[in-house]
């Protein structure tokens, strides 16, 4: 045989070997590599789930900067986040046993007034859900949702049940922006004292400096202007 077809042959030969190692070795270089980007995709999903932060109620103080303290009240703040004064609020509160709600958003709303365009409270609802839906009905673009997520009750001797008096009090105000469905920052009030009562009369007095200061940080308005 010529030796150039003879050559030509063998290199052809060696092609084609090589093509179908090369295809049998390709299934398995590629379950590899599938095997590989796995791991490598939980093993990020777990990073990322380790760093981010779930923002609980029990949580909050964890990640709380205090702004201040007000008629025995230490506020917090989770974030530096402005509203500006020409957005509309509604101030919702959670329903909460031996605590006046209604009177408790109307409170709240009243404080927070002076330094946005629109306030409206006397509200209350089970879920946060449930008062966003409301903010929309409202033509609001931010809520804030207020929850009890401590309160010692004080029980006299001849008491059998809790009565409105409370020793420790401690309120999350959820701020969320209803347009974005995001929550854009939580403020806490913490308050120990020897008695105060959240039902009636008494609340106005008890937080209208308090939410008055909150709502000069969260607008970024000079204290007392």
């Amino acid at each position: 045989m010529c030796p150039l077809i003879n050559g030509t042959v063998d290199k052809v030969g060696l092609v084609a070997l090589l093509f179908i190692v090369s295809n049998d070795y390709k299934g398995w270089f590629m379950n590899v590599f599938t095997g590989l980007k796995g791991v490598l995709l939980i093993g990020l999903a777990m990073l990322l789930q380790a760093c981010q932060p779930s923002y609980t109620a029990e949580q909050t103080e964890h990640y709380s900067r205090k702004i201040g303290i007000i008629n025995q009240f230490e506020i917090s703040r989770w974030h530096n986040r402005v509203i500006t004064a020409d957005n509309r609020l509604s101030v919702v509160s959670d329903n909460v046993e031996n605590v006046d709600v209604i009177m408790l958003s109307q409170v709240v709303a009243h404080g927070l007034s002076p330094y946005f365009k629109h306030v409206v409270g006397g509200e209350s609802k089970d879920t946060l859900p449930a008062a966003m839906a409301l903010t929309k009905i409202q033509n609001n673009n931010y809520l804030v949702y207020i929850e009890i997520a401590e309160k010692d009750a004080i029980i006299e001797p001849d008491e059998a049940e809790p009565t409105t008096n409370y020793s420790r009090m401690k309120l999350i105000l959820t701020v969320v922006d209803v347009v974005s469905e995001t929550t854009v920052d939580k403020i806490t009030l913490t308050a120990e004292t020897s008695n105060f009562n959240f039902w009636g009369n008494e609340l106005p007095e008890l937080l209208a400096k308090p939410i008055a200061f909150v709502g000069e940080n969260l607008t970024d308005t000079p204290t007392g202007s």
